[in-house]
């Protein structure tokens, strides 16, 4: 699932030590308690019963994005148009 993935590139990013996390209490302790469980024919992660989860899948959703989307940084370009002493060209291009 893609919810498994994620938590595998997180487990991988953290491991290899490619992250810096804050030391956010709640993040940290919700790290501590989450879970891989292993079923017969299944394998899912979250925490354990009567705890969050939510800090560790933002997380996890924050590196994801991070690692997917391609880096691009938008460039503006200005410049004065000669034809006419009013005229402002604009663009912006990624």
């Amino acid at each position: 699932s893609s919810k498994e993935a994620m938590v595998k590139t997180l487990i991988n990013v953290i491991h290899n030590k490619r992250i810096k996390m804050p030391l956010h209490e709640r993040l940290i302790n919700q790290l501590r308690v989450f879970q891989k469980i292993e079923k017969t024919t299944t394998t899912s992660y979250s925490a354990p019963e009567g705890e969050h989860d939510d800090y560790v899948m933002a997380l996890a959703l924050a590196v994801s994005a991070a690692l997917t989307t391609p880096a691009t940084k938008p460039t503006i370009e200005f410049g004065w148009g000669w034809e006419s002493r009013l005229s402002f060209n604009y663009s912006v291009s990624k």
